[in-house]
């Protein structure tokens, strides 16, 4: 091959490899979301679940 051939693969291989890489922390950065959004959702239903308990305690204790 040529240098400039050789400089045309290089390059071409780079960028494939930094798109792969963007799609990658796309997917990773999806998936952080998703589980700080589960994260939050069990905070949310057990602080809930919570104050139901506690709300039917002191009903039982009156």
């Amino acid at each position: 091959m040529s240098d400039e051939q050789d400089i045309v693969a290089y390059k071409t291989r780079r960028a494939t490899a930094q798109n792969a890489l963007r799609k990658i922390a796309v997917i990773v950065r999806n998936d952080e979301q998703t589980e700080a959004n589960k994260t939050r959702y069990v905070r949310k239903f057990l602080r809930y679940a919570l104050v139901v308990l506690l709300a039917a305690l002191a009903i039982w204790l009156i």
